[in-house]
């Protein structure tokens, strides 16, 4: 009976030391993470940088020329905001297609901005309240002869255009592409030169990359391995879960510290530097709110945008709650080029005889737009064809439709 006791005694004992031990590991004051003392090689990146249209036309004398959209847009954006229009119009225009005699530039934004993403070009403005509540912006113009700024709801037919005294200092283009476009569909005229990319990440490298990055003391860090391949790291503030797919989500409890005066997309923003994403090879597409808090989505470009091979994915999505990043999900890529794909002329118009065998069933063609496909581990050069009626991939070497599935 006494040794019924004493073993009693002991097994209670041992529990008692596990649960205390338990309850230290996941009370361990946990140093707060400050997004200022994190070096970060991007930190002055301005927003405009971050919302960006994916191509920009220079168009004159008739012909369309393929510019780096940075440079331009990043004008247009000091203009709207430090310079007052003389004039602002709201119209209504079924009619999409532009004048022959047009001369500016032209902006595409893949996929359109809604009003969200508005408020955030003109988060210190009021300029976003002119713009109807079911806004989507997939075209800007910056008209030289008529001194306006129009972007373009082709979607919902209406245009918002702003008249300023002179346009001068937007048309000191540096230099564009040899690359001539058709200013009216944006498909290539001339030969085409596409970097060859791919994503050097590897899931055994971005445990500790990751881990370094996240949390701020590794030593209590715990690590559980999931029977489906899952990795789980968590402090018991943090989560980090790495999967097999390449996909991390990330979820906090305890807001991090920020810069003061910075707006709840410049907090997504460097919680993805911190993660090692470089500006130029991610751009913001939307933005919703939900409860208070705001979740914004970004994609890849690598030169040209990166779709994917199943509609209305956003490898991106960061959440933003209380003034700080609490979730994260990320289709993880570190994009590398490894030399140019050159397409020759002939293969850049072939394309244009696929329009005939969908325009029965899909209407006319509205635009052509160049960029990536990424399925099964690959980045494959693509051309989006949209239509009235919806849209077809082709795959730019053999000129075959990609399938893209719901």
């Amino acid at each position: 009976m006494r040794e019924k006791i004493k073993t009693l005694v002991l097994l209670f004992l041992v529990g008692v030391s596990v649960y205390m031990t338990y309850i230290l590991w996941i009370s361990f004051p946990q140093k707060e993470i400050s997004f200022e003392s994190k070096k970060s090689t991007n930190r002055e990146v301005d927003i405009f940088r971050i919302i960006r249209p994916q191509y920009a036309f220079l168009i004159e004398n008739g012909k369309s020329y393929l510019i780096a959209p940075e440079e331009i847009w990043g004008k247009i954006w000091e203009l709207l905001h430090k310079e007052r229009e003389i004039k602002f119009a709201l119209e209504d225009k079924k009619d999409s297609s532009i004048s022959n005699s047009f001369e500016g530039i032209k902006l595409v934004i893949d996929g359109g901005w809604g009003k969200e993403v508005l408020k955030q070009i003109f988060v210190k403005d009021n300029l976003a309240k002119r713009f109807e509540a079911n806004v989507r912006i997939n075209r800007i113009l910056v008209d030289f002869n008529k001194s306006q700024i129009v972007f373009e709801d082709v979607y919902n037919g209406k245009t918002y255009s702003f008249f300023y005294d002179d346009l001068t200092n937007l048309k000191s283009i540096s230099d564009h592409s040899i690359t001539v476009f058709d200013s009216v569909y944006d498909m290539p005229f001339t030969a085409l030169s596409m970097p060859n990319i791919y994503n050097k990440a590897l899931l055994k490298d971005l445990d500790q990359a990751l881990l370094d990055k996240i949390f701020a003391n590794i030593s209590i860090v715990r690590k559980i391995t999931e029977n489906n391949g899952m990795t789980v790291y968590t402090d018991g503030i943090k989560s980090l879960k790495v999967f097999e797919n390449g996909i991390i989500e990330f979820y906090s409890t305890s807001p991090e510290s920020f810069p003061e005066g910075k707006t709840d997309l410049e907090k997504a923003v460097y919680f993805l530097e911190r993660l090692g994403f470089d500006w130029r090879n991610f751009y913001l597409t939307d933005v919703k709110v939900e409860n208070g808090q705001f979740y914004f989505f970004f994609n890849y470009s690598y030169e040209y945008p990166i779709w994917f091979d199943k509609r209305d994915f956003s490898p991106i999505e960061v959440t933003v709650s209380n003034g700080g990043v609490k979730a994260a999900k990320i289709l993880y890529f570190e994009l590398e080029e490894k030399g140019k794909i050159n397409f020759p002329r002939e293969k850049i118009r072939n394309l244009v005889s696929l329009e005939t065998n969908f325009s029965k069933t899909k209407g006319s063609l509205v635009g052509v737009k160049i960029g990536y496909v990424y399925t099964n581990g690959h980045f494959i050069p693509s051309a989006k064809m949209e239509f009235k009626k919806g849209s077809i991939f082709v795959n730019m070497f053999n000129g075959k439709l990609i399938s893209i599935g719901d």
